[in-house]
């Protein structure tokens, strides 16, 4: 099995704040996982990380 970003097939993320959630475990807490892959790992790289209007601006914008 090979894994497939959505940036592989040309997707664009957005990832309102506050809006994804994950649990401990053996290596970070939950509240540390989501600040590595929220703060680190996705902006600029795979998703936009936005604050929860911004993402509504951009999807209402998206539809118009």
């Amino acid at each position: 099995s090979s894994d497939v970003c959505s940036s592989d097939l040309g997707l664009h993320m957005i990832v309102p704040s506050y809006a994804n959630s994950t649990l401990d475990n053996e290596y970070m807490t939950g509240e540390q996982s989501y600040h590595y892959y929220n703060e680190f790992l996705w902006p600029k790289r795979y998703a936009d990380c936005v604050s929860m209007d911004r993402a509504l601006a951009l999807l209402k914008k998206a539809i118009e």
